[in-house]
């Protein structure tokens, strides 16, 4: 296995950016979730190159810290963590502007008392052997069905005129999937980021929103989005308190 210092910060932008991409190779999914009722998941990978890339696949474990970027473990995936989770695509040659499925199993004798999770890494080399490896990382979490998630909000900041950034932690539980929004006080959204995952336990992570708009924010809130849709994780009233 080869690595660079260029590859591993391409793989940190990439994890930051909403999926699909548009560099070397995108999927049809960012996260996938396995369940004790749905036990398998389907993941499309198509060649956005104008070249023949060869895609691997392996598992890695990644953590998140304070700035809210994901960071390589050393040590990497467990055979604990990664306990009955089979995937099906070794090693694949894919035509550039075409698509490959790759198929992720859950054993029924695995476990899943609490939230297991790895990360399924996709990499992408020229079959001419010439060119930068591109490289994604999905999540991939195994719970029980229903498994709570939870978070709070605290401590925002203003960062300038056009943006702010806030402290979000969680305890135990799912990991949360969705959206930080800021509103002014008639409700009106003045700034959003989607795709917001907050893997670190029991550690707050800091994240920054642009905001749009000439009345003043006055709301923050984390809601759900795909399994956790009309969920609210946390709320907090930028607000003065009444007097």
């Amino acid at each position: 296995m080869r690595h660079s210092a260029g590859f591993v910060r391409l793989v940190l932008i990439f994890l930051m950016l909403p999926l699909p991409l548009l560099a070397g190779i995108s999927t049809d999914k960012s996260r996938i979730v396995l369940t004790r009722d749905q036990r398998a998941a389907r993941l499309t990978v198509r060649n956005d190159s104008s070249h023949p890339l060869i895609i691997t696949s392996a598992f890695e474990r990644l953590r998140q810290n304070r700035q809210s970027l994901l960071v390589p473990v050393p040590g990497g995936v467990s055979a604990q963590m990664r306990q009955g989770l089979h995937v099906w695509i070794k090693q694949a040659v894919l035509p550039p502007g075409k698509a490959t499925t790759v198929f992720l199993v859950l054993d029924t004798s695995a476990a899943l008392g609490q939230e297991r999770r790895v990360h399924l890494r996709l990499n992408a080399d020229p079959q001419n052997g010439l060119g930068p490896r591109w490289g994604l990382s999905i999540p991939v979490f195994m719970r029980p069905a229903g498994l709570s998630a939870n978070a709070t909000l605290f401590d925002p900041q203003i960062t300038n005129a056009h943006s702010l950034s806030v402290q979000l932690r969680r305890r135990d539980g799912a990991t949360p999937y969705g959206m930080i929004e800021i509103t002014d006080k008639a409700g009106k959204t003045l700034g959003a980021v989607h795709n917001v995952t907050l893997y670190a336990q029991n550690q707050p992570v800091r994240y920054s929103i642009d905001v749009n708009g000439k009345t003043p924010p006055a709301r923050i809130r984390y809601v759900g989005e795909e399994e956790f849709s009309g969920q609210t994780f946390a709320q907090i009233s930028l607000l003065p308190p009444p007097r």
